[in-house]
């Protein structure tokens, strides 16, 4: 994933994302949730436009310069969102997983500190 370019305004990324994908190039978009929130009426943050393929950055750089370049590589992104949404569970299931070692950790170290503390007072 390498970072394209920086916006500061919303329609614009939501132009470069269409564009991007309609042309096969999936992208990413980074401070999406963050940066539209962190000012009173218009964001304060940027939004980061991330090509997730390193052998598209350069059709990627390209066709943001040019609306009409010709994409040589592109991906099926049906196939990609697809695969996408076939990754989301091994993730969540990866974050639970995290979750409960996380919490029994968390349990020992209180159990064993009143532990200590009733040792030390009896």
């Amino acid at each position: 994933m390498k970072l394209l370019t920086e916006v500061m305004d919303l329609n614009e990324v939501n132009h470069i994302r269409f564009l991007f994908e309609t042309n096969g190039i999936p992208v990413f978009i980074g401070n999406e949730d963050s940066a539209r929130n962190m000012g009173l009426m218009l964001p304060s943050g940027k939004y980061g436009v991330f090509v997730l393929y390193e052998e598209q950055f350069h059709d990627a750089k390209r066709l943001l310069e040019d609306g009409n370049h010709i994409v040589e590589h592109k991906i099926d992104m049906d196939a990609h969102r697809r695969h996408m949404e076939l990754l989301k569970p091994k993730a969540e299931n990866q974050i639970f997983k995290a979750v409960l070692i996380i919490g029994a950790i968390a349990v020992i170290f209180f159990m064993a500190f009143v532990w200590i503390v009733k040792a030390i007072e009896g």
